[in-house]
């Protein structure tokens, strides 16, 4: 808690989204099967949007979907100061994994 309120303000800045237009992605069809690939992206955070690379693997299940990606991102860019104390300092580059259930309705 001390950590988020002192560098990420989430009072001010609630919100983070990455925005990746769904043309850029395709969509298996068949139960198993996985489409892969890599897309241009839209991350914000802290009011800053800046565009990315997302790597993305989606796989079809018997519900709907398994959507799984990865971004690189840097704190600094976005204006988050970068933690350090008595000599040790955080990396600015860092990476965003994510994984989400979409359900296949028609």
């Amino acid at each position: 808690e001390h950590m988020k309120s002192k560098f990420l303000f989430p009072d001010k800045h609630p919100n983070v989204s990455l925005a990746v237009p769904k043309a850029s992605l395709s969509f298996p069809t068949e139960v198993g099967k996985k489409t892969s690939g890599t897309a241009d992206a839209q991350f914000s955070a802290m009011d800053v949007a800046k565009p990315t690379k997302v790597k993305w693997e989606i796989a079809k299940t018997k519900t709907g979907y398994k959507l799984t990606g990865s971004f690189a991102f840097d704190i600094s860019e976005h204006g988050v100061a970068v933690p350090s104390y008595l000599g040790v300092t955080v990396d600015s580059k860092m990476t965003a994994k994510a994984v989400f259930y979409a359900a296949d309705t028609p």
